[in-house]
């Protein structure tokens, strides 16, 4: 943390003394330069991995290609179908022109990735401006983004995160994009907010957390800072969304689905799907710290009615909430307070060289380089876990004196519900990556406003000073 703090002060003390109006090379040049940048390293390191992600992106390149495999895996998690098929399209798109075979169409679709993870930082860029109004504070926003968040290994790994990634970001660019001057501007506004939310929950449940504290914090404003029928007209929109929203994400849900059949020409069997009570009843086991197990994954997998599943997981989490006390309960959220932010990296390569399953390619002196810092299977690769790690403390320390004002405080209650969603359910830092930009911003927020205080400080001693030589 103390090198984390380091870094950020000298960043910011650098950021604060250059002049960019003396800079000749235009943004724009800036800018290509490190997507493409970007863009190399990721090819040159990427690898296929296990888990669920080399799950869904072998079953995707299958279904562009016309092979056979699974479907029973969606339905059980039904969470991924959306990417299967975004991700499939990709494939797809990848063979027809000339891509065909599967190294290639899989750094085709890492490209993609590159272009997600890059409009994240341009998103988070301009939030942080319309936050702030300074320019300096955006490009160094950009910055941290760019090297946390932008070159992450995360970058290359075909999965939800990082589809997900961009949604809590573009949720919070929308709310402050869009003023609501007039009654159709707000009605748009709140509209588009609630579609964007429904289409990233389909692919990260998480995403819909920003939107949830929007909603909060812009009511309890309106309520605070309004009087009479003006809180009424102001709360129209947030109403509109309540009712919208269980028919929204019912429609959401049911497009998925259709749009999955459609696309494999399987029927999906709603009786195997899990419900949030499988991923709480994993949450809840505290000799597993409530990570993923295999024995509550077996649990709800040998048990084929949904009814009957629910009920038992139901049992079960009631069951261990009753031998844990709350003392216990308190314990365990601790424990998974502290797994899930113990990671900057967010769990990247925690097996290891078992973390890749395949490596496409053979290192070549065009590579290797790279692959030294990027890859679990490299020696270098610990000197990027501990820049991440410094990073990621350097974060979360600023974050802490991010301002107390109306403008913050949605952002800060996503971070608060985020917390709450990894700590009451599955334990698992990869799942803060969605969230990672959102960081990002309260790290810059605050480390803007911990040096505005250290200035006023400053110039109060000086002044103090000055009065006594006076005296």
């Amino acid at each position: 943390m103390l090198f984390g703090i380091i870094l950020f002060s000298l960043l910011y003390w650098c950021f604060e003394r250059f002049d960019f109006q003396r800079f000749k090379i235009k943004s724009g040049v800036i800018l290509i330069v490190l997507f493409v940048v970007q863009v190399i390293i990721a090819l040159c390191s990427m690898y296929g991995t296990g888990w669920d992600a080399g799950t869904l992106t072998e079953d995707a390149y299958n279904l562009a290609v016309g092979n056979s495999f699974e479907p029973g895996y969606y339905s059980h998690y039904t969470n991924n179908m959306l990417s299967l098929v975004i991700y499939a399209k990709l494939f797809s798109l990848a063979t027809h022109i000339g891509l065909s075979s599967y190294i290639s169409a899989y750094g085709f679709c890492v490209v993609f990735n590159c272009i997600v993870y890059y409009c994240v930082g341009l998103l988070l860029a301009d939030s942080i401006y319309k936050l702030t109004g300074d320019k300096k504070m955006r490009s160094l926003g950009f910055l941290v983004c760019y090297v946390f968040v932008c070159i992450s290994p995360w970058n290359f790994v075909l999965y939800t995160d990082s589809l997900g990634i961009i949604f809590p970001v573009f949720v919070l660019w929308i709310y402050l994009s869009i003023n609501e001057n007039s009654v159709k501007k707000t009605i748009i506004k709140w509209i588009v907010l609630l579609l964007v939310s429904i289409i990233g929950f389909h692919i990260k449940a998480e995403s819909l957390i920003m939107l949830i504290a929007i909603v909060i914090a812009h009511s309890v404003y309106v309520l605070v800072e309004n009087k009479g029928v003006e809180i009424v007209k102001k709360l129209v929109p947030i109403i509109l969304i309540l009712v919208l929203l269980v028919p929204a994400f019912k429609l959401g849900s049911y497009s998925v689905i259709k749009t999955f059949e459609s696309e494999t020409g399987m029927e999906h069997d709603r009786e195997k799907s899990f419900s949030m009570f499988h991923w709480l009843m994993i949450g809840m086991n505290v000799d597993s710290d409530g990570t993923f197990n295999g024995e509550d994954d077996n649990f709800s997998h040998y048990i084929s009615d949904r009814e009957e599943r629910v009920s038992q997981n139901k049992k079960v989490i009631k069951k261990r909430l009753k031998e844990m006390g709350p003392g216990g309960f308190c314990e365990l959220m601790i424990h998974k307070l502290i797994l899930n932010y113990n990671d900057g990296s967010f769990g990247n390569g925690l097996d290891g060289e078992g973390f890749i399953t395949d490596k496409f390619s053979e290192d070549t002196p065009a590579n290797s380089g790279i692959r030294f810092f990027y890859r679990p299977d490299h020696k270098g690769f610990p000197v990027y876990l501990n820049l991440t790690q410094l990073m990621w403390l350097g974060i979360l320390f600023f974050s802490l004196f991010i301002k107390n004002e109306w403008n913050y405080r949605f952002i800060m209650l996503s971070i608060i519900g985020l917390s709450a969603f990894v700590m009451l359910f599955e334990a698992q830092p990869r799942y803060l990556i969605v969230f990672a930009p959102i960081y990002v911003i309260t790290g810059i927020l605050g480390m803007s406003n911990f040096f505005d205080i250290a200035k006023k400080m400053e110039y109060l001693t000086k002044l103090k000073s000055i009065v006594n030589k006076r005296k």
